[in-house]
């Protein structure tokens, strides 16, 4: 296996015990972003803590509106309200299944 030189960085993985500053500390993996995030205390306690953390990425979330958009262009009194939800039922399903289980 060989690494892409231009695709391939070093990322400073910030969180609460590592606070210093780089230059690259996110990266964007399967259209997930990685980078650090505030997150709440899980135990109802008010502290916040910086962690990574991933969640959709914007060119994903591009995508999926540039798709919407092109299934929404066709004219409202040419098709019905069922033939909307069919074609956009599989499409979201699977952008829910895919991109819920982070954040």
């Amino acid at each position: 296996m060989e690494l892409h030189p231009t695709k391939t960085k070093m990322v400073y993985c910030k969180n609460y015990f590592r606070n210093e500053k780089h230059d690259h500390n996110s990266f964007v993996f399967l259209s997930y972003s990685f980078q650090p995030r505030t997150i709440r205390d899980m135990y109802g306690k008010k502290k916040c803590f910086v962690i990574i953390n991933a969640a959709i990425c914007q060119q994903a979330k591009k995508a999926i509106r540039a798709k919407l958009k092109e299934i929404l262009q066709v004219r409202w009194n040419v098709v019905t309200l069922e033939w909307f939800a069919e074609k956009l039922k599989p499409k979201i399903r699977g952008w829910v299944n895919y991109y819920s289980k982070f954040n």
